[in-house]
């Protein structure tokens, strides 16, 4: 009985596999002048009837569920969107791919992080989808193995509701949501239903919220199961981690160009392997070797491509979206080499820095000759650059006309919208005692840090959720680190423990409105609980450091947390 079932299901995947290359082959999803065309791509595999976001005739019980918003459509999310459709295809799963293209705009309340939108994108579905298993897939993410079944997955762990991966780095939470499988009934719906509307989305990224609902039961190992980051995701970066056997690959974090030409790269091996009748690559072809190469060969020749764009663009939109690039290139970089020495990341970074600056200074110079048009956007970018100009300049002559200019521009933009306004006087100030700091002008740099200040306080009463964005999660970071750069003044140069332990206080009494701390909040308060000590031998700090070291490794439960904190501050502290 056993080996007939086998054969049957060996002959529905042969007909399915079939089915799937007549399928491509009659839409000429595998002509190269669609391929190289990311949104004819997208139409074609989109208007096929058997390559569909939904097959209403599709009996699986399994749905496999994406979003892509335009801009990224545009470039990697469509060759993802055609690997995960052939793994769909020949296996038997449903898909939902959705996309403003299909009428499903994402407006909820306002909010623009793309990242929380599959937790109501989910929670809808499971509610009204008959699907037994929902599975998400993040668009910049690719199932490399067409052959791995996400239903022998399921049979490993039936006894559980949701299956995640752990997030390799610690800081972004529990888990890492660019794919997991979830079980739909109603512990499912009412964890997805606590995960969208019973927390702040300003408090942090989706697996952020993710940990709060996660720790507020206490049954919770009994419905969630976490394995290792590579199980249904990647260990990041995946150009120096990924594995022969990994069946998944996630490049998030990384940027666009690269996830295109990598998600390019494996579409094509699918489309070689049905045209051309050949073996499949292992892994599509994108194994670890081939990620290094790309990466490699990427960032070894950005530079000379940004130099090129200097020298022959002038467009204020153009260069503000250069500088978002080379901020992610910048980004990528410090966390490419893991000492490994493959990349010279040093050399790599100080040529992307380089360029930013660039940027940064043309940006500047462009934008500062057209703020006669009293467009707030090219204010903000003209302050923006300007100050980004200032924490990478060295000469303090340099900073003081720069301030100058910005000082203009800022009682204008603060007439045309106060709140940003604000925001951008508050920097100034800053700025400006860092640059009296710098020449050793005391007396002045706490002046305007004091100024800062003011301004902060201000806006954090006067607009309730100012503030709530800062590092996602960390809502009273700016003004806690004016209080340290006054505190360190006075505790530091001048002497002055009275006074330096006044702003001390300012800052405990910041961190102690939170009412959930993470590991960012609470590492950068015991960094400033142990310059309290080194400031002043009051016993109040140091019960206050054993205080909130003893809380964290009592409440948080992930071990690998609590030796990382721990080995570090003792280390310190000694």
């Amino acid at each position: 009985m056993n080996m007939n079932n086998n054969i049957l299901s060996i002959i529905v995947i042969i007909l399915l596999l079939i089915q799937s290359i007549v399928t491509l082959m009659n839409h000429n999803c595998c002509n190269n002048e669609i391929i190289v065309d990311p949104l004819l791509l997208y139409s074609c595999i989109d208007n096929n009837n058997d390559f569909k976001n939904e097959n209403n005739n599709n009996k699986s019980d399994i749905l496999l569920v994406s979003y892509s918003s335009l801009n990224i459509l545009e470039t990697y999310a469509t060759y993802s969107y055609g690997i995960n459709s052939y793994y769909s295809l020949i296996n038997g799963y449903k898909y939902k791919y959705i996309t403003p293209h299909n009428n499903y705009n994402i407006t909820y309340d306002n909010f623009t992080d793309n990242r929380h939108y599959k937790i109501k994108i989910i929670y809808e579905l499971l509610l009204i989808e008959n699907s037994k298993y929902l599975v998400w897939l993040d668009s910049d993410l690719i199932i490399l193995n067409p052959y791995i079944t996400i239903s022998k997955i399921i049979s490993e762990y039936d006894k559980y509701d949701m299956i995640f991966s752990s997030d390799p780095n610690i800081n972004n939470g529990l888990v890492n949501t660019g794919m997991f499988i979830i079980k739909n009934n109603e512990f499912s719906k009412l964890f997805f239903y606590k995960w969208w509307y019973n927390y702040n989305k300003y408090y942090g990224m989706d697996q952020h919220l993710f940990d709060l609902v996660y720790n507020s039961y206490s049954n919770i190992s009994n419905h969630i199961i976490i394995l290792e980051p590579d199980y249904i995701n990647s260990n990041f970066p995946a150009w120096l981690n990924q594995k022969s056997y990994n069946n998944i690959l996630h490049l998030a974090g990384t940027n666009k160009i690269y996830k295109t030409d990598i998600f390019k790269l494996g579409y094509y091996n699918i489309c070689n392997y049905i045209i051309s009748n050949i073996t499949l690559k292992n892994q599509l072809g994108l194994n670890k070797n081939t990620l290094l190469y790309y990466y490699i060969n990427f960032y070894n020749n950005i530079n000379q491509y940004y130099d090129n764009i200097v020298k022959i663009n002038q467009d204020v939109n153009y260069y503000i979206n250069l500088k978002y690039e080379l901020l992610d290139l910048l980004q990528i970089g410090y966390l490419g080499n893991n000492n490994n020495n493959i990349l010279n990341n040093t050399s790599y970074n100080n040529n992307i820095l380089k360029n930013l600056i660039l940027i940064y200074k043309e940006l500047y110079k462009i934008s500062l000759h057209n703020n006669n048009d009293n467009n707030i956007i090219v204010y903000e970018e003209t302050i923006d650059t300007g100050y980004n100009i200032m924490a990478h300049e060295k000469n303090s002559n340099i900073i003081h006309e720069i301030l100058i200019e910005l000082k203009l521009i800022l009682d204008t933009l603060l007439n045309y919208n106060s709140k940003i306004g604000y925001y951008y006087e508050y920097k100034y100030y800053e700025f400006l005692g860092i640059n009296y700091v710098n020449q050793y002008d005391y007396k002045n740099a706490r002046i305007s840090l004091d100024q800062a200040i003011r301004i902060w306080n201000y806006m954090v009463n006067q607009y309730n959720y100012y503030g709530n964005g800062n590092g996602y999660y960390h809502k009273y970071k700016e003004g806690i680190e004016l209080y340290y750069l006054v505190a360190n003044i006075y505790c530091t140069q001048l002497n002055d423990t009275i006074n330096g332990l006044l702003y001390i206080d300012n800052i405990i009494e910041l961190f102690d409105k939170y009412t959930i701390y993470n590991i960012n909040i609470i590492e950068h308060y015991l960094d400033i609980l142990l310059f309290s000590m080194k400031c002043s031998n009051n016993n109040f700090y140091k019960k206050k450091y054993i205080k909130i070291m003893n809380m964290y490794l009592q409440n948080y439960d992930t071990v690998n947390m609590k030796y990382i904190i721990y080995k570090r501050y003792n280390k310190k502290k000694k």
